[in-house]
């Protein structure tokens, strides 16, 4: 038994729900490349700062490991970089820190620093924080060599924010294949909409017992070769449908006005179909009242028939192949013939004919030969005894001769008469 979850007065449009499930689906993918891009490109624009202070430290030690004087070499290598608010501070492997231009006079232990610890641990490492010396937030830079932790960091201000930016190019591509995605994807379910609602008037059409009058156009691809098909498929089975109703009704008129009597059942006994002459005969039969064709079954002078039926149809083992049996009946001056034949789905169906009319016309063609034959009989035996006579005795008589042709002449009249 079908069921439908809830009424289809409120419910979604199977299309939309195709849509939007698949463009929500589109969402999320776009979402989370948007936020994998965008930490990648974040990654990327650290990255490229990270490495330009990074190249700093390095030229900073190959510059103090020249000059005793570590402030003159930071001062000196400040003028030679555009970034002249750049903060440079050289920490040992205690942590304490041995040079820092920030203007700071007191330095706690800086190895507890996020960029020192990562330094340590990797040979490099930066962050974006509040100095905890000067209380301005920076980017950092620390390159451990030797031991000894040099660190880069620049002010956060707009020139650092500025380096930082993120490149939005891929934002504005993806809002551009979203909305391409939205236009190729409504037009896509739109079309699968209009093939399904054309499928949904069709069935609902057939559904009322109305055949559609209108011709429904399905669009060149494979949904639309399987609504046409299940469209033909329909009109098909509704030609031959109609064909073998009219077959059916040809059938039934024909058991209806039969000269004998028909009756069809089911494997269990039950009455399929019958005519009023099964029962009418049944009645002739037997000799108590029949009301029903189901029960012409259980009479005595049917014994034979019901004997037949209970040996073959709970036979599972019998050839796949259709059984006839048939009886003759003589009563009360009447003689019937009653064939019964068991198809194959053990289903049955009992004949019953008046085959009384057939056996006297039978009886009186015997007893007309029988009498043709004796009248015929005696003419024929004077002819020939008068013939092998005359054959016989060649100096017979004229005279005798002459009455021995007579009499062949007498009795072949008399044949022509019997002939005639």
């Amino acid at each position: 038994m079908v069921k439908i979850e809830s009424t289809t007065n409120s419910r979604i449009p199977f299309s939309q729900r195709l849509f939007w499930s698949i463009f929500a689906m589109f969402l999320g993918f776009t979402a989370c490349f948007l936020l994998f891009q965008y930490q990648r490109e974040r990654e990327f624009a650290q990255e490229k700062l990270n490495n330009v202070l990074g190249n700093y430290n390095y030229q900073l030690f190959r510059r103090t490991q020249q000059v005793e004087d570590i402030s003159q070499v930071v001062h000196q290598f400040i003028d030679d970089i555009p970034q002249k608010d750049l903060r440079v501070t050289i920490i040992d492997p205690a942590g304490k820190v041995l040079f820092d231009n920030s203007g700071a006079e007191e330095f706690n232990n800086h190895n507890d620093r996020s960029e020192v610890r990562k330094a340590r641990l990797y040979n490099e490492g930066f962050a974006i924080r509040s100095s905890n010396s000067t209380g301005k937030r920076y980017f950092y830079t620390a390159t451990n060599i030797g031991g000894y932790i040099y660190r880069s960091a620049l002010p956060w201000d707009p020139y650092t924010q500025r380096v930082l930016t993120i490149d939005k190019d891929f934002i504005y591509f993806m809002a551009l294949m979203t909305l391409i995605f939205f236009f190729v994807l409504s037009r896509f379910t739109f079309s699968i909409g209009r093939t399904i609602s054309k499928l949904r008037d069709f069935a609902l059409n057939v559904e009322k017992d109305r055949i559609p009058e209108n011709e429904y156009v399905f669009p060149n691809d494979e949904l639309g070769d399987i609504s046409k098909n299940i469209v033909g498929l329909y009109h098909r089975q509704q030609k031959a449908k109609d064909e073998l109703s009219m077959e059916r009704e040809k059938l039934i008129k024909h058991f209806q006005y039969a000269k004998e009597g028909f009756a069809m059942f089911t494997p269990e006994g039950r009455e399929i179909l019958s005519n009023i002459l099964f029962v009418q005969f049944a009645n002739l039969i037997s000799d108590m009242q029949i009301r029903q064709s189901e029960d012409a079954v259980d009479i005595p002078e049917l014994e034979p028939i019901h004997l037949f039926l209970s040996k073959n149809i709970p036979n599972t083992n019998r050839k796949r192949k259709v059984l006839r049996e048939s009886v003759t009946v003589d009563k009360n001056g009447k003689i019937f013939l009653i064939e019964c034949i068991l198809f194959l789905d053990n289903s049955y169906e009992i004949s019953i004919n008046d085959i009384s009319r057939q056996e006297e016309e039978s009886r009186m063609k015997r007893q007309l030969t029988q009498n043709v034959a004796h009248e015929l009989k005696t003419p024929v035996s004077s002819i020939q005894g008068y013939l092998e006579t005359i054959i016989s005795n060649p100096e017979l008589p004229d005279d005798k001769r002459r009455f021995f042709l007579e009499r062949c002449y007498s009795q072949s009249t008399r044949l022509t008469g019997l002939l005639r």
